[in-house]
């Protein structure tokens, strides 16, 4: 009734007959997430809950729901479902894990970051169980420079803005772009202002500020890693 889909199926065919499922060159544009969600929540949520009820191992149902409880303003329910789905995704035998059911991680490990929540466990245990996630990456390489490991965070940002963001493809997942630009630059000038490179952080925040919703800001702190350089 939402959500359906043929991939148990075709899992299940693949498995019978000793078969491996390839990738070919047709590509879907799928449309409809662009415009406020919220009016779909009276559809969606009823929808949603009845999917779970039947299936409960419904890992992209588990998030579509936090994320129409979110947008109706209950983060806490929200929570309740990225945390019931992630139970369910515990339990699951690894060979059935695939990187679209890091959604439930990204987005509870999101939610407890506005929050002030602690996230460091969480974000480990994601990372182990998708470890090619980027946007976990990425997260794992905020939280390493919060702690002042900039050694670790160091290369992990220098392999995300190697990545062309417009040409980069992930057939189940899609990233936000930000990751491979502005997020993971402003990331690599702190850690070269804290470790006293001021000159690379200058340059690395002015390189922030082209794509950053905050230009200004990027171009603040550019401005006082030149003037320490200048010392």
């Amino acid at each position: 009734m939402i959500h359906e889909n043929l991939w148990s199926s075709i899992d299940a065919m693949a498995h019978a007959d000793g078969l491996t499922i390839g990738s070919c060159a047709v590509r879907l544009y799928h449309v409809g997430y662009e415009a406020d969600q919220r009016p779909k929540n009276p559809r969606n949520i009823p929808l949603l809950r009845d999917a779970l009820a039947r299936d409960p191992d419904h890992f992209f149902c588990w998030w579509h729901l936090g994320e129409c409880l979110r947008l109706a303003g209950d983060e806490d329910e929200a929570a309740e479902a990225w945390s019931r789905g992630i139970e369910r995704l515990r339990a699951l035998e690894p060979e059935r894990l695939r990187l679209s059911h890091s959604l439930l991680y990204l987005a509870l490990l999101k939610l407890r970051a506005s929050r002030g929540e602690p996230v460091h466990d969480l974000t480990a245990e994601a990372l182990e169980l998708f470890p090619t996630n980027l946007a976990l990456q990425w997260m794992s390489a905020r939280l390493a420079v919060e702690r002042g490991e900039i050694a670790s965070a160091r290369p992990v940002l220098q392999r995300l803005t190697a990545i062309d963001g417009d040409a980069f493809f992930e057939p189940e997942l899609a990233y936000d772009k930000a990751i491979f630009g502005h997020l993971s630059v402003e990331l690599m000038a702190l850690c070269e202002f804290r470790c006293g490179r001021f000159a690379d952080a200058a340059r690395l925040y002015r390189l922030a500020s082209r794509t950053s919703p905050a230009p200004a800001a990027c171009e603040l702190k550019a401005r006082l890693a030149q003037l320490r350089a200048a010392d």
